[in-house]
């Protein structure tokens, strides 16, 4: 039988059948413990800590029999004190999970299949994405196409619309009335031609504006987000650091009391804070890592909410062009029509 006492800075297990203290827990920084909870074969001990010193809450889960956390075992991320620790109630530890809770967040840890299990469905996740992101720009570029061929379409009526405009100008000048007559109703047709090449590609047009303006919305989400990443990665890796520091600090400690006195309680001290430096360490060159793909991403993501703002403004330009020829085009035809009812 096992009776757990917790304290504020350590956990202490009492055997009471041989009534001796099994194993005490305690971090080398005194953090607060809030809460534990032991894995469903007791051999796994789940500790969440209190956040301090502008650092994150975190958790960390201990081997009973080794009495050091295990390998991997220092889990951090939580934006406040790690307040709830649990293990499922599988025994099997390939199926086993862990989750943990703050006051603003929940996080699951899972092992060995369950991972794996996880690592699949994330990868669906992401393809089912992609997947999405293709249909999205299939859809974009299409929308594209189409407004090419429709101003193409406009650019060659307008084209022979001029020219027949132009006609009728010089037919003007001719005393005869048959030729002015005739040169009339050809750039009447022509213009009436224009117009509704012009009606018929302001709703593509606008089709293709409104997608590429999602695609800067989107981009102006997808920004704010990497923002909010990057300001969080910033502040774990400063975190990284304080507890780097620390532990380095008790490891010298640590090692100076083991040489002092090597009794072997103070030599396994001086190494496990030795593994818990080396562990932080780690733990910092991640963090930095994450700090640089945050700024790559963020980076990126500007640039290209730059690139679709500046397409999305020419579209717009392209729809207000068209609409204004549609208004020209009219008083065009009214301008001719009156020409050939005199």
């Amino acid at each position: 039988m096992i009776l757990l006492r917790m304290d504020f800075c350590e956990v202490i297990l009492w055997d009471l059948n041989l009534k001796c203290m099994q194993l005490q827990l305690r971090r080398a920084d005194n953090d607060v413990v809030n809460s534990l909870s032991f894995s469903p074969d007791s051999q796994l001990l789940a500790l969440g800590f209190q956040a301090h010193r502008n650092s994150s809450g975190m958790c960390e889960i201990w081997s009973v029999s080794e009495a050091k956390v295990i390998p991997g075992g220092s889990l951090r991320g939580h934006r406040d004190s790690c307040s709830s620790v649990e293990f499922s109630p599988d025994t099997n530890i390939k199926r086993m999970a862990l989750a943990s809770a703050s006051g603003k967040d929940v996080f699951t840890l899972v092992t060995n299949d369950t991972a794996k299990v996880d690592a699949i469905a994330e990868a669906k996740a992401v393809q089912e994405m992609d997947a999405k992101a293709t249909a999205q720009l299939g859809a974009a570029q299409a929308a594209e196409s189409a407004a090419k061929e429709a101003t193409e379409a406009l650019a060659a009526a307008s084209k022979v619309m001029k020219s027949k405009t132009e006609a009728a100008r010089e037919a003007s000048e001719v005393e005869d009335t048959g030729t002015v007559y005739q040169a009339n109703q050809d750039a009447l047709l022509a213009i009436k031609i224009s117009l509704q090449s012009a009606q018929d590609s302001l709703p593509i047009l606008k089709e293709d504006m409104e997608t590429k303006l999602a695609r800067f919305s989107q981009l102006s989400a997808d920004l704010e987000v990497a923002s909010e990443e990057q300001a969080e990665a910033v502040i774990c890796q400063k975190s990284s650091i304080e507890e780097m520091e620390q532990l380095k600090e008790d490891a010298m400690e640590q090692n100076q009391l083991a040489t002092k006195s090597p009794t072997p309680e103070n030599e396994r001290r001086a190494r496990d804070a030795v593994e818990k430096h080396e562990l932080a360490k780690e733990a910092h060159e991640e963090a930095l890592k994450a700090v640089k793909a945050a700024m790559s991403y963020y980076e990126e993501v500007k640039i290209q909410k730059a690139t679709a703002f500046q397409v999305a403004a020419a579209a717009k330009q392209a729809c207000d062009a068209v609409a204004l020829q549609i208004n020209e085009f009219a008083e065009q035809i009214e301008h001719f029509s009156e020409l050939l009812t005199q």
